[in-house]
């Protein structure tokens, strides 16, 4: 399809100049005389680029320009300034209102062609470009509901292969036989690892599509910390480590749900990379300005290489599990995200071959007297 241009000027030999100089190209050519003119045109008719004379009688050119600047329909057309005035004062200000280029009197008719062609090529980029970006969003947010679909369904039956191994785990017939034990253990794991990625992916749809809110209460993030170790006891204790907390209950307003998901996150990693018989270390503090809690562990700590990709999602690190752990390469994403959205931070607070701190800082502005 060629491309529509819109040719305005009030003075009929300086039209008939332009498109003459236009018509050797495959160009739709229309034509208005006055501001007011344009107008009524571009309202009915959707342009690919308007050559617009400054100096007209009634509406001008500038006048033109804002107006369409300011309407969301016809702002992105390229406007390109036809005009006799060349000072440097009066260009200024075509830029300031919105022209995308301008070609001064008389035309220098490769010059002429030389802008259109340009700017038509621009706009053709750039609706292109936009094409583009829908077709992704539109992808994206279906990816998204695909995945929070299957990601749903696949929970129910998930749970009941959870519950049914558990119950199995404590039959007195299947604790007699170790090849029972050790088989009815492997599917324990791999249940809870899928549970663990499906949980994952969920969040990472909800986060794209901006549906994780908060839900905040008053909590104390040293209940919460309690609570991750004692879920992560069992694998400590397989791996012979010692996991120690220390701090004073402090309470904040945060969705408890989300902080303790942070925590999980940060102590389990501190078990899965650090090897057989560590001590793992879980601060929480206070500054005057935030509270602080931090994880160390005694893994092999992280390169340069991955620091840059620490909380990116889909991430695969240097370091390996210890204990045979499955890593996802997801949780530090979502869990920045937690935090970002808690109005604090997390940082890689320091880093070495003989272990290392994850600190979460909230500001002190969530917390509240009691």
């Amino acid at each position: 399809m060629s491309a529509s241009i819109l040719i305005v000027d009030d003075v009929p030999t300086n039209i008939q100049l332009v498109a003459s100089i236009l018509a050797p190209f495959d160009y739709e050519l229309s034509f208005a005389n006055s501001g007011h003119d344009a107008l009524a045109q571009i309202a009915e008719t959707s342009f690919d680029l308007i050559l617009l004379d400054v100096m007209m009688p009634g509406l001008d050119g500038l006048e033109v320009a804002t107006r369409l600047k300011e309407n969301e329909l016809t702002r992105h057309i390229p406007i390109v300034f036809l005009t006799a005035k060349s000072d440097e004062d009066s260009i200024v200000e075509g830029f300031m209102v919105g022209a995308a280029d301008y070609v001064t009197k008389p035309f220098n008719p490769a010059e002429l062609v030389a802008r259109v062609q340009t700017h038509l090529a621009l706009k053709q980029a750039r609706d292109q470009l936009h094409h583009r970006n829908l077709e992704l969003a539109e992808a994206i947010q279906m990816k998204n509901r695909l995945l929070s679909i299957a990601s749903h369904d696949l929970k129910n039956p998930l749970s009941a292969v959870n519950g049914f191994a558990s119950m199995l785990e404590r039959n007195p017939a299947v604790q007699k036989e170790k090849d029972l034990v050790d088989m009815v253990s492997f599917i324990s794991r791999a249940a809870r690892r899928m549970n663990t990625l499906i949980s994952e992916l969920l969040d990472t749809a909800a986060l794209e599509m901006g549906k994780m809110d908060l839900k905040r209460s008053p909590c104390d993030p040293l209940q919460l910390l309690r609570e991750v170790i004692l879920d992560n006891s069992n694998q400590a204790e397989t791996k012979e480590q010692a996991v120690s907390l220390s701090g004073s209950p402090i309470l904040i307003e945060a969705d408890s749900r989300r902080l303790k998901q942070v925590f999980d996150n940060l102590v389990s990693n501190a078990i899965k990379y650090s090897p057989k018989g560590a001590n793992i270390a879980v601060v929480l503090s206070e500054t005057d300005s935030s509270v602080e809690a931090r994880v160390t562990d005694q893994g092999p700590g992280f390169s340069d290489e991955d620091k840059d990709k620490l909380f990116g999602y889909f991430q695969r690190l240097s370091a390996r599990p210890t204990g045979g752990e499955v890593s996802t390469g997801v949780g530090l994403a979502i869990v920045k995200q937690i935090v970002d959205l808690h109005h604090g931070e997390i940082m890689l607070e320091k880093t070495s071959e003989q272990g290392s701190t994850f600190l979460v800082r909230l500001p002190k502005s969530q917390t509240f007297q009691a």
